[in-house]
């Protein structure tokens, strides 16, 4: 993604693109920004389940989501806050 920023940046003329790596921030500093999971996610067991495997039908969430770095065992559930 960081390789293709000024190919994209060309393309979209007057868009303001930014590449943020914040995914080793969350991972060595997570309580900083509230996490205190990041080894399970917060769907089912958070061990297993991924995609359509969690929804509100078949499995069920953590009591704290906001505290959980992953949604379920792939995808990750971060809230980003930019300042300009």
């Amino acid at each position: 993604m960081q390789t293709l920023l000024p190919e994209m940046k060309a393309k979209l003329a007057g868009t303001k693109l930014a590449y943020a790596d914040i995914y080793d921030t969350y991972i060595f500093r997570p309580i900083q920004y509230g996490i205190r999971e990041t080894s399970v996610g917060c769907c089912g067991s958070g061990l297993l389940e991924v995609s359509i495997l969690c929804n509100a039908v078949t499995a069920s969430a953590c009591g704290n989501p906001s505290e959980h770095l992953f949604w379920d065992s792939v995808q990750e559930k971060i809230t980003l806050r930019v300042s300009y």
